[in-house]
Formats: C-alpha cells, structure tokens, sequence
C-alpha cells in the first residue's frame, strides 16, 4: 500500500458503542497525522458494516478506492450486555454518510459530550457557513444539529445511570442541565422511560441482581 501504514478497520455491528467507535476513530486518526508529522507514513482507517445479505464492507475509508482487506479488524464493546426484547430508543448516530466535515463535529461532539455546544460552535469547528452547515448536518445524519446534540447527552445519560450511583440532579447536570425536570422530561421523550425506572431497569445493581 504505497505511502500508507497498515489499515485498522473498526467493526460497526449491531449494539456497538458508538462512543467507543468515535473514540477509537479520533485515536487512530490522531496517531497517523503523528506519524505523517514526523515523517512516517499514514495510517489507514476504514469502519466495515454489513449490507443487506449480512456481507461486510468498507462504508468509510481515509484512502477510498484502495483495494485489499484491513491488516487489523477492530470490534468496539458494548456496555450494556447482550440485546434483549426489553432493552430501550438507543442513539445509533449515522456515521457512514461520507461528508468529512459533518463527520468531524460528530466526533467532536462525542468528546465534547455535547455539553454547551451551540450551532455557531459546530459550524464553526465544521468550517462552514452556518446555512450551509445546518443543511449538509440534517442531509447527512438526519436530524438536526440541535437534536443531535441532545441525543449525545441523552446517551451520556443513560450510561450515568446504569454505571454509577449518582442522583438523577447530579446526572442532569452532568450533561448539561440546570434544570432537573427539564432533563427528565427530555429523557422520557426520548428513550421511553424515566431516569428512574430506566435505573431500575437497566442498571448494573439490576444486572447483577438477575444473574444471581
């Protein structure tokens, strides 16, 4: 593979994190464009998802129309267990759109948590026009840069509850909420559940109550 490393490619199956998948994206990046600064050559990032007859392929590529498979496959965790019947509205953002720019605040925003980010502040780190970055974010994941930012907090969220013993106002604020209530109402809208009964759902004291 002329000028560039070995190529990782990072596995998007069904239920992965996908903060781990933005975080293992933003590492590898950051340390080919160290190793390019001082002289080496380019990592390779790929992400591989199935299609329709359950067949993987590339569908994000830093050096697209090289052929080859990927030296390294990557499968990103998850933290909530196996998928069940049961399970709650998860956020599974769209990263395999192809818009580099609109990629790039997907993952800033992931670091960021979304907290205190604002549309000047995305379009800003997107390196757009406002318009313009209002209307390439919606085309390319969806939704809103405003509904997309909640989104991430909202899963932050739901991790907060299943992983720690914080109250539901130190988790609101956590990700960003003076208010408590309005925090609350936004989680019940968005995955089904209230902080608390999704706690006595799915977090962890539960998990392992069940299993014993």
């Amino acid at each position: 593979m002329p000028g560039t490393a070995a190529e990782v490619g990072i596995l998007l199956y069904r239920g992965c994190q996908s903060a781990m998948v933005h975080g293992l994206t933003d590492m590898l990046v950051t340390a080919s464009d160290f190793s390019v600064a001082h002289g080496g050559r380019a990592l390779r990032l790929s992400h591989w998802e199935p299609d329709q007859a359950g067949a993987f392929g590339r569908s994000f590529d830093t050096h697209p129309g090289v052929s080859g498979l990927a030296d390294f496959i990557v499968a990103p965790g998850r933290l909530s267990g196996p998928v069940t019947a049961e399970e709650a509205i998860p956020f599974a953002p769209r990263l395999t759109h192809g818009d580099e720019a609109i990629l790039k605040v997907q993952h800033w925003l992931q670091l960021k948590g979304a907290r205190a980010v604002g549309v000047v502040d995305m379009a800003r780190e997107a390196g757009l026009e406002e318009r313009t970055f209002l209307r390439r974010f919606k085309a390319a994941t969806g939704v809103k840069p405003t509904e997309y930012a909640q989104c991430v907090r909202m899963e932050k969220a739901r991790e907060l509850l299943q992983f720690t013993k914080r109250t539901v106002d130190q988790i609101a604020w956590s990700v960003g909420y003076e208010d408590a209530a309005a925090f609350r109402r936004v989680f019940g809208r968005l995955v089904g559940l209230s902080p608390g009964d999704y706690r006595r759902r799915f977090g962890a004291e539960h998990e392992v109550a069940v299993a014993a």
